[in-house]
Parts: C-alpha cells; sequence; structure tokens
C-alpha cells in the first residue's frame, strides 16, 4: 500500500490488519535501502548481494565500532556493577532497598543473600546471587524462582539470578564484559518480576505468564544499564576510581543502533508472514480464501512492499524491542513514576478473580 494513503478497510477486519502493516512496511524497507546504499559504500562494493547483507553489516560494524574488552573490564568491577548500577538503579525506580543477609544460610558459599523491602519498608522476599562458574553448575544465565510468592500459602518470593562469570584468584577483583553486563541487567529484571508479584495461587506466581510476556520485564531493566545517570553511577575504575571515558558509552550506543532500519523491517515482516499465515481458512471449508501466502513467503513479503525478502532472516531482535522501550514505556524521568507505571503492568490477579473462590 502507497505511503500516506489511508486505510479503507473496515475497523476489525483483516482488510484493516493487511492496510496497516503496508503502511508501516514502505517507509521501513525505504530507509533499510538507503541503509543498504551506505552499507555498501563502506565497504567498497557495488551493491550488497541479499545473502550477503549480514556478512558486511558485521564486517562494517566491526571496523566502525570494535571495543576491546580490555578496555571496558576495568570499569565493570562485579561487586560496583551490583550494588551501584543494578541495585541503584531498582532502588531509584521503584524504591526498593536490598540489605545483605550473610547471616543466612545459602545453597553454595558463592550464592549471596539479600533482602528486599519496598518503598514504604514492608518486605517483599529475598534475592540470591549466584555468579560463578563451577563444576557442579549448568552453563548460561538464568533466573530461578526458588518460593515462589503465594498469599495461599503466606510466602514471600525467594528468587536467585544465575551467571557463571569465571572466578578470579583470591583477592582478584571480578571484571565483567560489557556482555555479561547486559545480562546481568537481564536477569535481574525476571527476579524483579519474581519479587513484585502479588497472587494468590502459586501456579500464577511471578515468570509464571504467558510466554509473550515473560521477557517483558527483563528487557525493560536492560534499558538501565547505559542510561546515562546509572552507567555514571558504576562505570569506574576498580583501582582509581575514575569515570568511564564518555566515547565509550557513546561509542556502545552507536553500535546498538547501527543497522536499525534492516532490523526494523525483519521484525516487521516477521509479522506479514504471522499474518499471512492466519487467515488461511482450512482445505474443503468453502470458505474465501484471504491473501494468505499466494506466491510464498516471498510473495507475501512483495505484496506489502518488502522488494528483497531474501535478505531477511525475520527474527524479532531485542535491540528493536529495547529501543521501541525506551520510547515508548519508560518516557517518565527516572524515578518514582516510571517504576510505578512499569510495575503496574506486572499481571495481578483481581479480587473477584473466580479463581480466588
Amino acid at each position: 500500500m502507497p505511503p500516506g494513503r489511508s486505510p479503507t478497510g473496515p475497523p476489525g477486519t483483516t482488510d484493516a490488519v493487511e492496510e496497516l502493516l503496508g503502511r508501516l512496511v514502505a517507509p521501513a524497507t525505504a530507509n533499510a535501502e538507503r541503509e543498504g546504499a551506505a552499507l555498501a559504500e563502506a565497504a567498497g562494493v557495488a551493491t550488497i548481494p541479499a545473502a550477503d547483507w549480514q556478512y558486511y553489516s558485521e564486517r562494517v560494524r566491526r571496523e566502525r565500532f570494535a571495543l576491546d574488552a580490555s578496555v571496558l573490564r576495568p570499569y565493570l568491577e562485579l561487586e560496583t556493577v551490583l550494588h551501584d548500577g543494578v541495585f541503584h538503579a531498582a532502588e531509584l525506580v521503584y524504591g526498593i532497598s536490598f540489605t545483605p543477609r550473610p547471616d543466612l544460610v545459602s545453597y553454595h558459599p558463592d550464592a549471596r543473600i539479600y533482602e528486599v523491602h519496598d518503598a514504604d519498608g514492608s518486605p517483599l522476599g529475598l534475592y540470591l546471587g549466584d555468579f560463578h562458574a563451577r563444576e557442579s553448575k549448568r552453563g548460561g544465565a538464568w533466573m530461578d524462582a526458588l518460593v515462589p510468592q503465594s498469599r495461599l500459602l503466606g510466602h514471600r518470593a525467594v528468587v536467585v539470578n544465575n551467571l557463571n562469570v569465571a572466578k578470579p584468584p583470591a583477592g582478584e577483583p571480578v571484571l565483567l564484559t560489557w556482555s555479561e553486563v547486559n545480562t546481568l541487567f537481564h536477569e535481574f529484571g525476571h527476579a524483579l518480576h519474581g519479587l513484585f508479584s502479588d497472587v494468590r495461587y502459586p501456579l500464577l506466581s511471578g515468570t509464571r505468564v504467558p510466554r509473550d510476556f515473560v521477557e517483558f520485564p527483563s528487557q525493560v531493566n536492560e534499558v538501565w544499564a547505559d542510561w546515562p545517570e546509572i552507567l555514571s553511577h558504576y562505570a569506574r575504575h576498580h583501582v582509581t576510581g575514575e569515570p568511564m571515558p564518555a566515547e565509550l558509552p557513546a561509542r556502545l550506543r552507536e553500535a546498538e543502533t547501527f543497522g536499525a532500519g534492516f532490523r526494523m523491517v525483519e521484525h516487521q515482516a516477521a509479522a506479514v508472514l504471522d499474518w499471512a499465515w492466519h487467515p488461511r481458512p482450512r482445505r474443503g471449508t468453502g470458505r474465501r480464501r484471504g491473501r494468505g501466502l499466494r506466491g510464498g513467503r516471498a510473495g507475501a513479503l512483495r505484496a506489502v512492499g518488502v522488494r528483497d525478502p531474501a535478505a531477511l532472516s525475520h527474527r524479532l531482535l531485542r535491540p528493536c524491542l529495547r529501543r521501541r522501550l525506551r520510547g515508548r514505556v519508560l518516557r517518565l524521568p527516572l524515578g518514582g513514576g516510571a517504576g510505578r507505571r512499569h510495575r503496574a503492568l506486572v499481571p495481578r490477579e483481581r479480587e473477584d478473580d473466580p479463581r480466588e473462590r
């Protein structure tokens, strides 16, 4: 559908949805094509073939934005990132506080325990941080609820974050990569989801929500990792205390937005393909066939203005969602207002919920 054209399909119909998708895809595709021309110029080639787009994009990204991990890591010491970054952001946004509880015995000496209190001083639960790799621990990073919150059982949440950061020799600092910092903020968003839970039945507690929502609180929390007010509070040299040079976070942000046009088209192409499947009737039903996947996947994409469908991998990418969160969910200044707005999105049971009876 041409840009700027008003939708003609009646509201609530498949035609209206298809027209809306067409209006969104056209300008995004034009932006991606401009990006492709700039990419070809930077890569020193005439054009970027569809199959080579990712290769050249990554090559230019490395040349422009590659940061040596050894340059960043001295400013990303684990204890400072945790207390002056992750906890500090939660304190500013939600008003909650964290108190170390060394008197409580954890399941492993590496797992430290914090008692978490709400802004009014009432207890929310316990938070455990288990950040080091060991032979008895599986790889990766994750959050888990050791005790799900439940009003029925009178339980407050006990949640744990796990990373697999190599443990240095005794007395040496634990220096993180930028990827590990983002992962810690991400997993802590899941932990907040569990701590903020306020339901009767444990089956509905915390992250036990529909799959398309469970990553929302964690990706919201990732935003604070490079938020200037938060970053400047924790990104300090572990020896000298000097703040991270301003050009380093600037390059990180530029690297994140590089290729945004292509990623936006990927995001929208996934929606187009999902929608193309959606209206197709079963064979033999006699119902009018919708636009569907006439011409296959490429045909469905070309129908809405994507001229080079082979270049797309049709992934829903995290950076795209994070940029949307910056502009929509977090419009309020850093502080209680933004925290209340986000916290209100955490699903809670209504008092008149029939499951409560």
